[in-house]
């Protein structure tokens, strides 16, 4: 099964949860340190972006399972970082 922000796994077992955070440059190392010490939550890439872009897109994969957690670490930072921007894909 497959749409637009969720793709199922193992028979329906496991599905992932997809979101685009926009964050400034600055401020994107302290994103991916947070995301690296919650190892196991979640999995990430940063997308391409042109030499000299003030901000970063990075695209966040989350399994239902590990939802509520990451969304608990997506409020706090939303907190912490100015300007985040989560948006579900």
């Amino acid at each position: 099964m497959l749409d637009s922000n969720k793709i199922d796994l193992n028979e329906g077992k496991t599905t992932i949860h997809s979101y685009i955070v926009d964050v400034a440059k600055q401020e994107s190392s302290f994103l991916y340190f947070i995301l690296e010490s919650n190892e196991g939550i979640c999995f990430y890439s940063t997308l391409e972006h042109q030499e000299g872009d003030p901000n970063r897109k990075i695209v966040i994969n989350v399994p239902t399972g590990l939802l509520t957690e990451f969304e608990q670490i997506m409020a706090r930072l939303s907190q912490s970082i100015t300007g985040i921007e989560i948006q579900a894909v």
